[in-house]
């Protein structure tokens, strides 16, 4: 049984594959080669942290961006399509903590 975690196989694989949703200010893509946007911040921001990206460097070099619909995000991440979703994704008690004899 493969014991290896998602931040073992990003660090093995060399980059975050990061789930975007394109939106105004969350997700925008000014040109096919370039990302901009809060959510493009998140996953440089993670891609930063776990390879010890600077300001110096081009963070994207650390992404894949995989632009995806809304309706597609969670079937991704469960697929390990994506390592990180960075779209509109809320916190709920059902999907942080799933205790079956509390229904």
């Amino acid at each position: 049984m493969d014991k290896s975690t998602t931040l073992d196989d990003i660090q093995q694989r060399g980059f975050v594959s990061c789930g975007v949703v394109v939106a105004p200010g969350f997700v925008e893509q000014p040109t096919p080669d370039t990302f901009a946007g809060i959510d493009v911040d998140l996953c440089r921001a993670v891609a930063a942290g776990i390879f010890g990206a600077t300001t110096q460097e081009d963070p994207d070099e650390y992404i894949d961006y995989n632009i995806m619909t809304y309706a597609e995000r969670w079937e991704a991440l469960q697929s390990k399509k994506v390592d990180l979703l960075a779209a509109s994704t809320t916190h709920t008690m059902e999907r942080d903590v799933f205790i079956p004899e509390v229904e």
